[in-house]
């Protein structure tokens, strides 16, 4: 956006009437504007009026207007800019424009440093590098960060660099690493430190976190080291790392979080600790787990008050990736590693980490040899930590016996008390063992836990609502249908949403079991209970859901009338995408219903009026053309089952698709062959891919053909129609897509 030449015009003049002070801060106040639009992005745009983007260009160049204008005035100024302020105004404009995308404006503003002699102003060219580095990896454009931390390296070999080069190389492999890039292009990158290792530990530098904070306030600041902004890379001081058990996360953890406030000399080191740890954590995950190790001891040659920290950070991800390959070897270096006996808080609280990520492992591979020692040797060294961290220990240990089938100490485990003084973790216990009872047929001691839940009070309503729901699936499957209801009724008393929702989840398990047993009335009584639409979203969906269940059940009991009653009820398309893709699925089950009827008309309709706006629901919309299709096929009208087919929603790339369009295409084929179009019939043949066919598909499609060409007295006089003979050969040679 350009300012007119009145405009310009307007803005001298006023520079020439303003005073040096007012100009400077007309200067700040445009800068400050900008920044504020362009904090990483994190504000919506509608919470500005007009474009945020357009309007920070207008504020740039409205400051780099005002600045031209000082700079201009600034030696007839009585107090002119010191060179450091126009460096420091200059790393603003350098990175703002950067943010606002004036690349051009960006590096014209970089360009005019090199006017500059002092080392203030070295130092803010390399922190202008590094602002434009983290820029273009934010924008996606890694090789133009590439090109500006070469630029950074280029600057040469100073003290004044090295902070802001190795945070330019923690983003820029973080970036190359995240994206599923070269290994070895990271390592290259950090290798070039270890070249200069000896001068940098000679003299890490020392940074001036002052510089760019001094023209903008710290929550409009455009320094990438603010924790406070949201960024979507992590700082080195803040990178997100997830462990996991065999089914939820257990532990979260990053790189220290004060390392952006520490001191400037221990801060270059630190950081290329923490790039030195994301190496490792890397190599780890590829399975290079000499190379893991290494970087994990490389940690040590920074040296810097963190080292021991990101170190014991390393060695906790090291036990994980060990344990996947070879679980007594990471049995070993645990030992090697954490086994000391000692007070250390900080060294205990990784211990746990690495304890609950041995565990975890063994969750998958059980070890009771194994995972008992390291479980009884933490009990004994524990008493001091937070229970939530003991919880967790235990935790991944009451996993490994569960999936050994110990369920007698499992049980014990679960009723030691002074080990889930954490309501949250017992309750990640309880739904483990549910889960795992569940699987060896032991409901009675699930539902024991199940009322020992019930005793915590409504606080837990959540977790006995997923506990609950966890024994209904048992009970399901064992087609206990007295004994669920029991249940069900028990959980409806729940009084928190969260155990609500749970509550209604399981009445989808009930509706199937009245329907296997041909109790329509039962089921529709269940659907009852769930209550009046319309007081909870989540709750309608839930709803939504025992409807598309229930229409099913109601055509098998011949009751069509009660389906398209329970259709009805559904809210109109577009309340939310979660029940548009329910109400396409319970229209699909209404026209089978309809099918059974031959009710054309009514089943035109519902396909009809089915919306196609995204992939899940155009999926539903094919589904519901192999009902239509094969529904004119038994009415005798072939051409208007080719114009379904050929009127579909096309989802490329989609194997779920791509098997239920081939489905509708054999529905046509065999309308076609009813009909006896056999010139239609075999043009569509051409067009079956036979690889997608699902075997009960081809099975059925090679009886229903063979019976209809077996009766046609004009097939068996056409010989043109031996290509037609020579597909249901072909079908039934062919090997199966899904066998």
């Amino acid at each position: 956006m350009e300012f007119s030449a009145k405009r310009q015009l307007t803005l001298k003049g006023a520079q020439g009437k303003q005073s040096f002070i007012e100009q400077v801060s007309a200067l700040k106040s445009a800068l400050k504007r900008a920044a504020e639009k362009l904090r990483f992005f994190a504000i919506p745009p509608e919470s500005h009026k007009g474009d945020p983007l357009a309007l920070s260009k207008k504020d740039l160049r409205e400051a780099t207007l005002i600045f031209k204008g000082i700079l201009n005035a600034n030696s007839n100024e009585t107090k002119p800019l010191s060179e450091e302020m126009q460096a420091r105004i200059t790393y603003n404009l350098v990175e703002l424009s950067a943010r606002a995308g004036l690349m051009d404006e960006a590096l014209a503003h970089f360009a005019s440093l090199k006017n500059f002699d002092s080392p203030l102003v070295e130092e803010v060219r390399a922190m202008s590098l590094l602002s434009l580095v983290f820029v273009q990896l934010v924008k996606g454009n890694i090789e133009a960060a590439k090109a500006f931390f070469k630029l950074l390296i280029d600057l040469g070999e100073s003290p004044l660099h090295y902070p802001y080069r190795a945070e330019a190389a923690y983003y820029l492999i973080f970036d190359i690493l995240r994206s599923g890039g070269s290994l070895t292009q990271a390592e290259d990158i950090y290798l070039g430190f270890v070249d200069i290792r000896p001068l940098i530990l000679q003299n890490p530098g020392a940074r001036r976190s002052e510089v760019p904070l001094v023209m903008l306030e710290p929550q409009a600041a455009t320094n990438w080291m603010n924790l406070d902004d949201p960024a979507p890379f992590p700082a080195p001081g803040d990178f997100p790392l997830t462990l996991c058990s065999d089914r939820e996360p257990i532990t979260t953890f990053g790189i220290p979080e004060d390392l952006p406030r520490m001191g400037a000399g221990d801060l270059t080191t630190s950081i290329l600790g923490a790039t030195a740890l994301i190496l490792s954590v890397f190599f780890g995950e590829k399975g290079e787990l000499i190379k893991a190790r290494q970087y994990m001891e490389e940690i040590s040659n920074w040296g810097g008050p963190k080292s021991r920290e990101l170190k014991l950070k390393g060695a906790v991800f090291l036990v994980l990736y060990l344990s996947q390959e070879d679980p007594e070897k990471a049995k070993a270096f645990y030992d090697e590693f954490f086994g000391e006996k000692t007070d250390d808080k900080e060294l205990l609280v990784y211990r746990a980490k690495a304890a609950t990520n041995l565990l975890a492992a063994y969750c998958q591979r059980p070890n009771l040899a194994l995972s008992k020692e390291v479980f009884e040797d933490f009990k004994e060294i524990s008493l001091d930590l937070e229970p939530s961290m003991r919880a967790s220990v235990a935790l991944n240990y009451l996993g490994v016996l569960v999936k050994a089938g110990e369920l007698t100490k499992a049980m014990a485990l679960y009723n030691t008390s002074e080990l889930w003084e954490d309501a949250t973790i017992k309750g990640k216990a309880a739904i483990d063992l549910i889960y795992y009872m569940g699987l060896n047929g032991h409901v009675e001691g699930a539902t024991l836990i199940y009322e020992d839940l019930l005793d915590w009070g409504s606080s837990m309503d959540s977790i006995c609502g997923r506990a609950g729901a966890a024994i209904i699936s048992i009970l399901e499957a064992k087609e206990d249908l007295e004994s669920a209801q029991r249940l069900f009724d028990r959980m409806g008393e729940a009084e928190s949403l969260e155990g609500r929702l749970e509550w209604a989840n399981s009445s989808h398990s009930l509706i199937r079991m009245y329907g296997q047993k041909g109790d329509a009335q039962g089921a529709y009584k269940v659907f009852r209970k769930l209550g009046a639409w319309g007081d909870h979203l989540q709750l309608d969906i839930q709803r939504a859901g025992g409807v598309v269940n229930l229409i099913l059940i109601m055509g098998k009991a011949g009751l069509k009338h009660r389906a398209r009653e329970l259709y009805n009820l559904l809210p109109a398309w577009g309340t939310s995408c979660d029940l548009d893709l329910l109400r396409a699925k319970a229209a699909v089950n209404l026209m089978a219903v309809l099918e059974q009827n031959e009710e054309l008309k009514g089943s035109q309709a519902l396909f009809d009026e089915l919306p196609v706006e995204n992939p899940p629901l155009a999926l539903e919309k094919v589904k519901a053309a192999v009902t239509l299709i094969g529904l004119y096929g038994k009415v005798g009208q072939p051409n208007k089952a080719q114009a379904v087919y050929e009127g579909l929603p096309k989802l490329h790339g989609d194997l779920e698709y791509e098997l239920v369009r081939q489905k509708a295409l054999l529905n046509l084929i065999i309308a076609q062959a009813m009909a006896e179009n056999w010139q239609e019939a075999l043009q569509t043949v051409a067009q079956v891919q036979t690889g997608f066919l699902e075997r009960d598909v081809k099975e059925d499609l090679i009886k229903r053909l063979d019976y209809i060409v077996s009766h046609s007295k004009e097939f068996s006089r056409a010989g043109k129609f031996k290509v037609l003979r020579l597909f249901i050969e072909k079908l039934k040679k062919t090997g199966h897509f899904l066998s």
